[in-house]
Formats: C-alpha cells, sequence, structure tokens
C-alpha cells in the first residue's frame, strides 16, 4: 500500500469539505470524490521468473499477476523503486510490456554478464518485489582445461608428460572445469568419449593400444551453451608389451665378467662368463633404449621399485642409452649369491626373470643361525610324547648335502639329557632342517636348548654349488621358554563326593583335584556314572567347571526312587594335560543312594481283646496294623488312623512297630458303638499328627 498518497487523499477531502462548507450539495460532491479514491489501485504485482542459464543474445521467460511492465535487473542493482531501476546503467536492465498475464519472452541483448531477478510494475505503477528465481547471463566460453595423464600400471607410474610412451591400457585423464560443464575428450579431432564431471573437475579413463600414439585433447560446453577450444594436444604412445631376458647358466666371481646383448626387443641374454677374467663388467646390449638390471635371486621382484628398493650389493644396472649397442655392466661389489636378468624398457615395462641363473661366489658358506623353528603336536609352548621337533640351520648361501656315507646330526640338550636331531631336508637352499621326536618321560621345565659347535657331519659333506665345504661351528642356542618339555601324564590328587549317603532331596558337591592344568576336560564326556541294576545311571552330574583348570567342581544328583547301595564315579582318559599328555583314570570312593520313600503296603484288623462270636463291646481293644514297604521309625509324636464304627469316625492309636515294616494302631470300643457291618477303614486314613514315620536313610 501507498502510505504517502493514502494521507494525501485525506488531507485533500477534508481542505475540500471545509472550503464548501456544509451545505447538502456540496457534501454530496466532496462524498463522489471520496468514492472514486476509494476506486484506486494500490497492490502490487508479483513477478515470475523461470530460473536459467543464458546468453546475452538469448530471452528470459517472465510474467506477472498484473498487466504491466517486467524489468530484468542485476542484483548488482539496487532496487528500492522504479527510478532506481531505470536509473541504473543500461547494461544492468531491460525491460518490456506486458499486455497479458501470459508468459512473455524478455530479451538479454545488451546485459553484461551476472545473475538477474525480474520486477514487475503495473499499470498503477505499483512496484512488485524481485522474483523468487533468478537468471544467470553468461556469455563467454569456457577455458578448457586438461590438468594430467597418469600412468598407474607397471614399473614406472604417475603423471605422464607430453611424448610421453605408457604402458598402463585404461589411462586416466583428468582436469578442472566450471560447475555444470560437459566436457567431452578427443583424440586429435576424434571424438572418443564424455568425461565424468563432479563439481569443478572431470576424469575419463582412456583406452591405450599397444604401439599407437594418440594426440589427447579435452572440449569444456557450459551450461549457457558455449563450447571452448579445443586444449594443446597431450601426446602418448601405448607400449604394454613388456621385454623378456633369459641368461646362460655360469658361476663367477664377484670381479668376472658376464658377457649380456640382446635378441630381440627389450630381451637381453647372458652369452658368456668366465672366472678367469678381472674386467668386473657385464657386457649387455639391447635393442630398445631403457635399462638392464642383474639382481640377486633373494629379491622378491613384482616391479621396478622392488629391484632398486632392495638392500646394497643386490642388484647392478645400466642405462641402454643407444639400441645395439655394447654397453659395460659392473660387477664389482655384487654380494655372493646367484643373479638373474631383467629389463625395463622405456614405457615401464618389465620383463620376467631370466630362466637361467648366474652364480656369484667367493666365500665358503657358514652357519649363521641355528633355531628351533616349529613343532609337530606341539600345545602351546609344551611338547609331550611323539612331538616332533624342528631345528633350522641357516646358512649364509646355498648349500648341499652329500649323504650318501652319512646323514649329518644336530645335538640337543632336553632337560640336562643329550638329543640326537637327525637331517630331514633341506640341501640345495639355505636353511638345513634336524628333526628330533620326544620320548615318553622326558622334561624340560626351561625348554630346549643347543650347545655350540652341534652339528656333526657324521660322514656326511655339506658345500656350497660350487663347491666350498661349509665352515660348521656356530654358538650356543640356549633354553627357549618356546618349546617346553613336558611327557608326563597328569596325576590326579583326589576324586571325592562330599556326601557319600544320599536320600530324597539330597545331592552331593563332587570335587576332583588334579596336580596340574588340563585342557579338553568335559565332565559330561570324561566321568562315567555307574548305573543302577536296571541298566540306569545311579544320577545325574551338572557340568563341572573351573577358574584354574586344576579344581573342577560339580553336583550330583541321585535318581529319585531308587536304592542302591554300590555306586561310584570314574574318571576317563580322554583329557590331557596343557603339553597335550592324555589324562589318568580314577575313581570316587563308594556312595549310597537311598530315594525311595517307604509307602504302605496294606492295613488290616489284625485282632481284638474280648471279641465274641465276631463281636466286640465295651472296653474291648482292636488292633490295627498297617504295613509299610521297608522298615520305618516312628518319631516326634503320636500317629492315628482313623477306623469307622457304623457311620462314626473312631480314632486308633499308635502303639508299637517303630524299627519294623508293622506298626500297630489300637481303639478301644466305646459305650453306645454300633457297627451291624463291622469295623472298616477308609483310604489314606493314617494321620501323622505331627510325628514323623521315615525309613533308616529318613526318607
Amino acid at each position: 500500500m501507498n502510505v504517502g498518497n493514502n494521507k494525501l487523499t485525506g488531507f485533500i477531502i477534508i481542505f475540500s469539505f471545509l472550503a464548501l462548507g456544509c451545505g447538502r450539495d456540496s457534501y454530496n460532491s466532496n462524498r463522489e470524490e471520496f468514492s472514486i479514491d476509494l476506486l484506486v489501485d494500490r497492490t502490487a504485482p508479483v513477478a515470475i521468473l523461470t530460473t536459467a542459464i543464458i546468453s546475452s543474445s538469448g530471452n528470459a521467460m517472465v510474467q506477472s499477476t498484473e498487466t504491466g511492465t517486467v524489468y530484468l535487473v542485476n542484483t548488482n542493482v539496487t532496487v528500492t523503486n522504479l527510478a532506481s531501476i531505470t536509473g541504473a546503467a543500461d547494461n544492468q536492465w531491460n525491460s518490456a510490456a506486458l499486455s497479458s498475464l501470459s508468459v512473455l519472452t524478455l530479451p538479454a541483448t545488451g546485459l553484461e554478464d551476472g545473475i538477474y531477478k525480474a520486477y514487475a510494475v503495473d499499470d498503477a505503477g505499483n512496484l512488485s518485489n524481485a522474483s523468487t528465481n533468478s537468471v544467470t547471463i553468461d556469455s563467454i566460453a569456457p577455458t578448457a582445461n586438461f590438468t594430467a595423464a597418469t600412468d598407474n600400471v607397471g614399473s614406472i607410474t604417475g603423471a605422464l608428460t607430453s611424448g610421453s610412451i605408457t604402458d598402463d591400457t585404461a589411462l586416466v585423464l583428468t582436469g578442472t572445469n566450471e560447475s555444470g560443464s560437459e566436457v567431452k575428450i578427443y583424440n586429435g579431432s576424434t571424438e572418443i568419449g564424455s568425461a565424468t564431471v563432479s563439481g569443478t573437475n572431470w576424469s575419463y579413463t582412456a583406452t591405450v593400444a599397444n604401439g599407437t600414439t594418440y594426440q589427447f585433447n579435452v572440449k569444456e560446453t557450459d551450461l549457457a551453451g558455449h563450447t571452448s577450444d579445443a586444449t594443446s594436444n597431450f601426446t602418448v604412445t601405448g607400449d604394454t608389451v613388456a621385454p623378456t631376458a633369459s641368461v646362460a647358466t655360469a658361476a663367477i666371481t664377484s670381479n668376472g665378467n658376464a658377457v649380456i646383448q640382446s635378441t630381440g626387443t627389450g630381451t637381453v641374454v647372458l652369452l658368456n662368463t668366465s672366472a678367469s677374467t678381472t674386467s668386473g663388467n657385464a657386457v649387455v646390449q639391447s635393442s630398445e633404449t631403457g635399462t638392464v638390471y642383474l639382481v640377486k635371486t633373494t629379491v622378491t621382484v613384482t616391479n621396478l621399485a622392488s629391484i632398486t628398493g632392495a638392500a646394497l650389493y643386490q642388484w647392478n644396472s645400466v642405462a641402454i642409452s643407444s639400441a645395439s649397442t655394447n654397453t659395460n655392466l659392473s660387477v664389482a661389489g655384487l654380494a655372493d649369491g646367484t643373479y638373474k636378468v631383467y629389463a625395463v624398457d622405456e614405457a615401464g615395462g618389465l620383463s620376467s626373470a631370466s630362466v637361467n641363473s648366474v652364480i656369484i661366489d667367493t666365500t665358503p658358506p657358514s652357519i649363521e643361525s641355528v633355531a628351533i623353528t616349529s613343532a609337530v603336536g606341539i600345545t602351546g609352548n609344551l611338547l609331550n610324547t611323539g612331538d616332533v621337533v624342528s631345528v633350522t640351520t641357516t646358512f649364509t648361501e646355498q648349500v648341499i648335502v652329500d649323504n650318501s656315507s652319512g646323514s649329518p646330526t644336530l645335538t640337543l640338550v632336553v632337560g640336562s639329557t643329550n638329543r640326537t636331531a637327525t637331517y630331514a631336508s633341506g640341501s640345495g637352499s639355505t636353511m638345513l632342517v634336524f628333526q628330533y621326536t620326544i620320548q615318553s618321560g622326558e622334561n624340560d621345565s626351561d625348554g630346549i636348548s643347543i650347545e655350540a659347535n652341534a652339528l656333526d657331519l657324521n660322514n656326511a659333506t655339506i658345500s656350497d654349488p660350487i663347491g666350498f665345504p661349509a665352515v660348521i661351528t656356530h654358538s650356543a642356542v640356549s633354553a627357549n621358554s618356546s618349546y617346553l618339555v613336558d611327557a608326563k601324564a597328569p596325576p590326579v590328587i583326589s576324586f571325592t563326593l562330599l556326601d557319600t549317603e544320599l536320600k530324597i532331596g539330597d545331592n552331593a558337591t563332587v570335587i576332583l583335584i588334579f596336580s596340574e592344568a588340563v585342557l579338553l576336560f568335559s565332565s559330561s564326556d570324561d566321568i562315567t556314572i555307574s548305573n543302577l541294576d536296571n541298566g540306569t545311571p545311579s544320577g545325574t552330574l551338572s557340568t563341572m567347571e573351573s577358574d584354574d583348570n586344576l579344581v573342577w567342581e560339580g553336583t550330583f544328583t541321585p535318581t529319585p526312587n531308587t536304592e542302591d547301595a554300590t555306586n561310584t564315579l570314574s574318571l576317563g582318559t580322554s583329557y590331557t594335560d596343557s603339553a597335550g599328555n592324555t589324562g589318568v583314570s580314577a575313581t570316587t570312593a563308594n556312595y549310597e543312594i537311598d530315594t525311595l520313600a517307604p509307602t504302605i503296603s496294606g492295613v488290616a484288623i489284625d485282632n481284638a481283646t474280648g471279641v465274641r462270636n465276631d463281636f466286640v463291646n465295651a472296653g474291648d481293644v482292636v488292633s490295627v496294623t498297617a504295613t509299610f514297604s521297608e522298615s520305618v521309625i516312628v518319631d516326634n509324636g503320636t500317629p492315628t488312623l482313623t477306623l469307622i464304627l457304623g457311620s462314626v469316625n473312631r480314632s486308633a492309636t499308635y502303639v508299637s512297630g517303630s524299627g519294623s515294616r508293622p506298626l500297630v494302631f489300637q481303639y478301644t470300643i466305646q459305650t453306645g458303638d454300633n457297627d451291624s457291618n463291622g469295623i472298616s477303614i477308609g483310604t489314606d486314613a493314617l494321620d501323622l499328627d505331627n510325628a514323623t514315620i521315615r525309613d533308616a536313610a529318613g526318607n
């Protein structure tokens, strides 16, 4: 609402009213003017703009909720009223008349690059707020950027320079771009694909074929449709075939010569070696420029870095700067050992190792170390009977064992006893293995040790491939705690039940104590419960548990409704100690089970004092006998037995029988008692009346 205009109109109305007086005609005239003022449009329109990126020759799609004029204004312009728009520089705004409410194309001609919003002015002069959406005008083509071509394969990796040779068949091209742009990759003028764009960076994996030269360049098209010029060509040639290498078998001294030449692209072959020459060079030749390497076989070669990263005196190399030209490769300073040849071409392609090898040897082999290296059957760090201990004697170089006249031995110390380990394997390598089998009864709580100079040739020979006899002296090996010896079975200290007379409701704690910690012990597997006469177990044993594998505890529960005087728990021998020695058997002391409660097998009226012709009368005493399944003891009170005389219950009182099967109850006939059918006894007529009736076990 235009507040200023409203204030002015009100002032004019009041002024006119006072000037014209209060007559009817004058009042009517003023009322007409006030009514006209109420019809004026003071509601601002709403400007609508379709989001887009366009060039200065494009059009913005605009719309308004009212007819009038729509303005496209650079957001750098501070808009407060129509004058702030039309007063801005010409290249900051454009406008178009809007005669309907339909979408209108508003040209961006003459506008400078930037972000623009729409404003609408209706026919009444009301100015809208800025449109919610905006249009970006972009008339400048992007500049394409080609940052790098990266080789990730072979011995030579990393960013390439233009003109490089690569062995990477999936070369990664990368660069930067405007946000939202599309990037096309070309080989010369031929499009080969679209890059993957992420934000302001792009990447593309180009396929590279062997022997093909590529002229990679890129073009970028921004969101406004402008396409850049192509970048400069980045030249790359594919060389994906690695060279091969071979060498003639020979043995030379470190100051001798290995004469090598190429027999094909990237291939090197040892043609001649001589221990008598002293030039200290290997003469190499290659039909390709690159590098030739002479590498000790102890070096694990997977790529060029694994060669050049090896220790000193393990390899030498020479650059081949001229194809098919002899080049000296020095072997001086190389350590004794076996060497093979590798070739690397300009693309970084690494050959396989030569099939044959060269041996450099100037010193006899000697023992580098003696160590216990493994044991078959060992449990943790404990050895027991039958376990096989392996001792490895490592030499400074490959050695050959000739045991045609005898086999070498190595003396071990087990406890305080010397034991002989016999040569088992290793001829042709740097490590000879000797083995010894642990015997029953042996023990070494500190670990097996080896005295100095324990190797005995025993008429065998140990020498290197050249024939130098090995020096077999060596230092002592102290007791190795990783190889303790315990070849004695673990004895049982005790195996007991804390209760050996079990009745109804009783359980017995079972305690099993070993002399040392045991492994693989399971009470369900290793303990047998003796059977009853009917072939079923005399009870159950809970899983025995231990905090230290020495003392084990469980609970034995007797079988219910059972009487058996002879029972034991038996420990088997399937468990082992920590060294793996099989355990010893053990048996508990005898335990008795009486979990069968006494029951009444019969109740009968036996006799009565004073009976005449089957009749009893007042003062006669009736005796009733309750017979139990076993001898019972009556304690702590006087039980009663209910008799039925006619229709009246009478109590017979216990009088005797404790310690036997029959218990006698008596009742004295009272005056007035009458039973024409005879005295009877109902079911469950026995009442303990706070007494107890139990067997000898307490059931």
